[in-house]
């Protein structure tokens, strides 16, 4: 009597069990399709959200390219008109170079058949100055190697003269054309051509200042006062 009283006991618990367990599994299934539907919304949020970012990076990420397109065609512009100017301004320095070149050579030509004498300053010949007021330029007598006598005004003048009346100078002068002389000073000998191809050189120098450094120096001054851009991060909604 007692063994189908504990069987009957034993089922009752194990279809209780049993019961217990579906249930559980009931409300574990339950849970896990909650999840899966949470995973879902979460993914389409998230393609969502990456396909608005996109969006909104797209005007910013266009705007940026023009703005470096723009850059460099100012660049570009920049160098070439500095590079233009500097190109004229070489040409310009051909004017002098060509001048010291020639009074090198009339120099050396001169020197290298020129006589040497003393001349004596017998009048200052009053001139009118390229800038208005007086200049003076001293007329000379002395004798060639011959012992012939003459009297010649210099083509150089100075205010205030350089030279007085009565004055004893050494002077060069060209046998073949004793009116062609020159005082022994070194500003008379080689003054034009010094100054001459002194310009020319500067003239160069700015020429490279202009075709390499100017660019960059201005580019520094554009960089330095332009306003920083904006560095923000666009959020979800493509607003920074």
């Amino acid at each position: 009597m007692m063994e189908p009283m504990a069987e009957a006991v034993s089922t009752r618990k194990l279809e209780d069990s049993e019961k217990t367990t579906a249930s559980r599994m009931s409300e574990i299934e339950c849970r896990q399709r909650k999840l899966d539907k949470r995973l879902v919304v979460v993914e389409e949020y998230g393609r969502t959200n990456r396909s608005t970012q996109q969006n909104g990076l797209a005007p910013i990420l266009r705007v940026s390219s023009t703005l470096a397109e723009r850059k460099m065609e100012i660049n570009r512009g920049l160098k070439l008109s500095f590079r233009i100017i500097a190109a004229l301004i070489l040409f310009a320095a051909i004017a002098p170079l060509g001048i010291g070149i020639w009074a090198h050579s009339n120099t050396r030509s001169f020197l290298d058949s020129a006589e040497s004498t003393t001349a004596e300053v017998v009048e200052l010949v009053e001139r009118r100055g390229s800038e208005g007021g007086s200049v003076f330029a001293p007329r000379v007598r002395f004798q060639d190697h011959a012992g012939e006598s003459y009297e010649v005004t210099s083509s150089s003048a100075s205010s205030p003269p350089r030279y007085f009346v009565g004055e004893k100078i050494d002077i060069l002068y060209n046998p073949d054309r004793p009116q062609e002389f020159r005082t022994t000073d070194w500003f008379s000998l080689r003054g034009i051509e010094v100054l001459a191809i002194t310009s020319a050189g500067i003239a160069v120098l700015f020429a490279g200042l202009f075709a390499f450094l100017m660019p960059v120096i201005l580019q520094g001054i554009i960089s330095a006062f332009r306003k920083p851009e904006p560095t923000g991060q666009p959020d979800g909604r493509g607003n920074e």
